[in-house]
């Protein structure tokens, strides 16, 4: 329900995708995050760390 009442009272604007990744020097992605931007707001949806 929280989700529901902060998109009914934010302002409005384009969502924009997101997509972050880190990389070892070998290039083997171990952290992230997906998510939206819009105005001044992050909005992360998934969130993973691998361990190495």
């Amino acid at each position: 329900m929280l989700k529901e009442y902060n998109l009914s009272n934010r302002e409005q604007s384009e969502n924009v995708p997101i997509g972050i990744f880190c990389e070892n020097e070998a290039g083997k992605k171990f952290a992230g995050l997906t998510g939206e931007t819009f105005e001044n707001w992050l909005c992360i949806h998934y969130y993973a760390k691998e361990f190495v």
